[in-house]
């Protein structure tokens, strides 16, 4: 029976273990969720039922409870899985373990340790170079001890630090035992802070009004940036940025949006510059490209190696580690395992959180990230509570990542975002720069970027594209990865989004599957006049409806014209349209009429409240509403399947993919079968609103609504141009903040 992977296990203290022949046996503490999205982890370690089972033998051995024995030198991989009925696994994982003759010396992994009284958030780092010329992270590793002055601080044997009553710099020395041969020691240095002392950090209105509380906040909260250069990039950077977002057609609809958005700064320094480097970035000194090994790969490239671990406000990194508390699922069987293992968990340029900077392992990381986050907020005065758990704006925070290479993601907590300042390849400095580290004997990573010299254009285009994947705007990306065809969870993923849509929505399983238009997300009204609604409508005894405009409303309606309700929100619009009877200028109601023979009851009125909007459709010259997909490509999508559509042969490729879907193209711009006769000449054939197939980071059966858009690919680097938004993620960004700007909008419908 075909193995099930249900959820990964979760591996303390790492899923690289490092071992020594004659040194002390490990017992790794196993994790897993409660439940998918449970938001909590179960301690697995001592329930019955796990088996281990290593690769090679001969380099290490397991027994029935877990602990690891090293045997001779040598590399190899172990499979943990725990089966909750005969047949179906419900947890699986890969661990690699690598055995080592000997330990030549250890360093702590930290340049700058702070922690808070009372606090227990903090995991100190250690690397070690093996007699062998190896580098490896060995935090939490069993021949660790670490001695410190119980009166500043104490530390468990996992390396978890906790701030004592004393406040002050102590120093805490880490040794090496139960080896044949001594180590040196190494000493890091600890600062026990008040939580009074922590940094409280500056907020500042950068555009917008705060005293408007219909306007949506967007907040930018910097991560990696010294005090002293904030001030800097604040009036080079972040003033120059709103102007562009605002102002700039470039950037639209954020320009059409402008006096119902709020953007405001956190300026939060971070004791040091830059944020930790994970091992995917980490494995090419020079060029700081991703490692992708072929299968049979049995080894990592020589050139790897850890750097130090940056003490940023949040405790940011770009990538995973090697330390990275996931274990790698496997799959196909293939004997060790290992190059499954040296597929990087996170892709390199990804922004997430460090589990180190978190205070336990039972509590999710989404919780414990969003609880600093909230105690930060607390930190920043009353307008920081806008963007608190729960929050009408919590869901759009943006960190600004002090780092050269090109980075940014949806952070764990699903609500935040993080962009990084830099596009390009980062600098590594190391004994070969000693006057920018003096005496340092480790290697180092420090940002090459000053707080002002960021390219401003790119920084807007790759911050609103990552401020689309908030909550609020509810935008995925439109490029495709490695994964050919969403599982039962991705496929719900893929759905949540407004610019995404898998097959399985729009009509019956094929090869390929026949697409029901009927169900296309984003096929909406265009809208040409509209009116935004301050509260829900009431109806009087002669059965007319009376809808509450927004003060200042303009009546652009005339009398008989058939207009719709719309809930961007909820329910979407009324499936019938009503009858525009008459408005009051001194109220700003709007008089309805039921039409074809209903009733007020039959619009379900409760439904259109505050922030949704009435409005009239565009209509082409037959009368006939025009949708955003132009009813020519919606025939030709009928007829013949999604622009580009891929058979199961062409998704696996043993069959050439179409001349519109070309494979390996991720960023690629693709053009429609067919132009309709009404499209202008100079309009691009990617600009075209219709249904593609690729998107979501899957190759197939995933579709979005055009053939290029800055949530595929944000910014031309080469040519220097920003990339526009495609006119349904547009759409989906005034549905959330003022669905009023829609007859503004609809001026840039592409045709």
């Amino acid at each position: 029976m075909a193995t099930i992977a249900i959820t990964p296990y979760w591996v303390y203290p790492t899923t690289d273990v490092h071992l020594v022949v004659d040194g002390p046996t490990f017992k790794p503490r196993l994790f897993h969720e409660r439940a998918i999205n449970a938001r909590a982890w179960q301690e697995v370690t001592s329930l019955p039922g796990h088996t281990f089972t290593p690769a090679d033998t001969s380099v290490v051995t397991v027994n029935s409870a877990g602990r690891f024995f090293p045997g001779a030198v040598g590399t190899t991989t172990v499979r943990i899985e725990r089966a909750a009925t005969p047949g179906v696994t419900t947890l699986q994982g890969i661990v690699r373990v690598s055995v080592h003759n000997g330990i030549e010396r250890i360093w702590a992994g930290n340049n700058r340790v702070i922690v808070r009284r009372g606090a227990s958030d903090y995991i100190l780092s250690v690397y070690a170079k093996f007699t062998d010329g190896t580098i490896a992270d060995v935090t939490g590793h069993p021949y660790l001890r670490y001695i410190a002055d119980p009166a500043f601080v104490s530390i468990d044997a996992d390396g978890r630090v906790t701030g004592n009553g004393a406040t002050a710099e102590t120093g805490v020395v880490i040794q090496v035992t139960g080896l044949t041969d001594p180590v040196p020691p190494t000493l890091i240095d600890v600062t026990v802070i008040t939580p009074s002392d922590e940094p409280t950090g500056t907020l500042v209105l950068i555009h917008g009004s705060a005293q408007d509380a219909k306007r949506r906040n967007i907040l930018l909260v910097t991560e990696g940036f010294s005090e002293a250069e904030l001030p800097a990039f604040r009036e080079k950077v972040i003033e120059e940025l709103s102007r562009r977002l605002f102002r700039s057609a470039s950037h639209s609809p954020f320009p059409i949006l402008r006096d119902s958005l709020n953007l405001w700064l956190a300026m939060m320094p971070s004791a040091e510059r830059g944020i930790t480097i994970g091992p995917s970035i980490e494995i090419i000194r020079s060029a700081a490209e991703p490692f992708d090994p072929p299968v049979g790969t049995l080894s990592l490239p020589t050139s790897l190696f850890p750097l130090q671990a940056r003490h940023s406000f949040f405790g940011l990194l770009l990538g995973s580690r090697l330390g990275d508390l996931q274990a790698r699922v496997w799959s196909n069987g293939v004997a060790g395992d290992l190059a499954q293992w040296l597929l990087q968990a996170r892709t390199g340029r990804s922004v997430t959180t460090d589990y180190r900077r978190l205070p336990d392992l039972q509590t999710d990381p989404v919780v414990s990230f969003r609880a600093a986050l909230d105690r930060c907020f607390d930190r920043l005065g009353s307008d920081g509570a806008r963007w608190k758990t729960g929050q009408r704006d919590a869901g759009l925070v943006c960190f600004i990542v002090n780092e050269d290479l090109h980075g940014g993601s949806g952070l764990p907590d699903e609500t935040t975002v993080a962009a990084t300042v830099g596009h390009g390849n980062f600098l590594l400095d190391s004994l070969s720069n000693p006057p920018l580290h003096p005496g340092r004997v480790f290697w180092d990573h420090e940002p090459r970027l000053t707080s002002v010299n960021p390219n401003v254009e790119a920084l807007a285009s790759k911050i609103s594209h990552e401020i689309g994947h908030s909550p609020v705007l509810k935008l995925g990306d439109e490029y495709e990865g490695g994964g050919q065809s969403p599982g039962i969870i991705e496929r719900f993923r893929v759905n949540l989004n407004k610019n995404l849509q898998n097959h399985l929505t729009l009509g019956p399983v094929g090869d390929p599957p026949p697409i029901n238009t009927d169900f296309i997300k984003w096929n909406l009204h265009r809208i040409t006049k509209a009116g935004l609604m301050k509260a829900t409508p009431v109806v009087d005894a002669q059965d007319r409806i009376f809808v509450p405009l927004e003060s200042g409303t303009k009546n652009e309606w005339t009398l008989q014209e058939e207009v719709f309700l719309w809930n961007p929100q909820s329910l979407g619009r009324t499936q019938h349209p009503l009858e525009f009877a008459g408005f009051d200028p001194h109220t700003f109601e709007a008089f309805l009429l039921p039409t074809g023979g209903r009733t007020a009851a039959s619009y379900i009125l409760a439904a259109w409240a505050e922030g949704s909007i009435l409005y009239s459709p565009a209509r082409d010259d037959s009368g006939n509403i025009r949708t955003l997909i132009e009813a020519e490509a919606l025939a030709d999508i009928k007829a013949n399947g999604a622009f580009g559509q891929l058979t199961l042969a062409q998704c696996a490729g043993s069959v050439a993919a179409p001349a519109d879907n070309p494979a390996g193209d991720p960023n690629g711009k693709r053009s429609p079968r067919i132009r309709p006769k009404n499209i202008s000449l100079w309009l691009p054939d990617y600009k075209i609103i219709g249904l593609y197939e690729s998107g979501g980071l899957f190759r197939c059966r995933v579709y979005r609504p055009s053939g290029y858009c800055r949530m595929r690919h944000h910014y031309d680097y080469i040519k220097g141009d920003s990339v526009d938004f495609c006119f349904v993620c547009k759409y989906s960004i005034v549905d959330a903040i003022n669905p009023g700007k829609h007859p503004e909008l609809n001026k840039e419908y592409p045709e």
